[in-house]
């Protein structure tokens, strides 16, 4: 039982270290104000890693929005909202990316 609890556990890490790795190297991309390659890794955080993913879903949101590409950011900020203890930011940024997109009734 032993034995084949050692490889799952490396696994897992390695898994985690993968995951904290590409939420790092997001990160620094981000920091460069360089959003459009941080997309990519913010978006493997997502698919992968569970515990990051409310913060990336943000740093997503905002890559887009300040990509100017707000028909994505209004996708993303309306799944950042979703999660209860959003930052009030957020609502803002998703009023402003659907209003963006021609739909100020419900960005009101």
């Amino acid at each position: 039982m032993e034995k084949r609890l050692l490889p799952l556990l490396a696994f897992l890490l390695i898994i985690q270290f993968e995951g904290t790795a590409q939420i790092a190297k997001a990160n620094r991309l981000f920091a460069r104000f360089d959003y459009t390659n941080a997309i990519p890794f913010y978006k493997k955080v997502i698919d992968k890693n569970k515990n990051s993913k409310t913060e990336a879903m943000q740093r997503l949101a905002d890559c887009y929005r300040l990509t100017s590409n707000f028909t994505d950011a209004a996708t993303w900020y309306g799944k950042v909202v979703e999660n209860p203890g959003a930052d009030p930011e957020n609502y803002y940024y998703y009023g402003q990316a659907l209003r963006s997109n021609g739909n100020s009734k419900l960005a009101l």
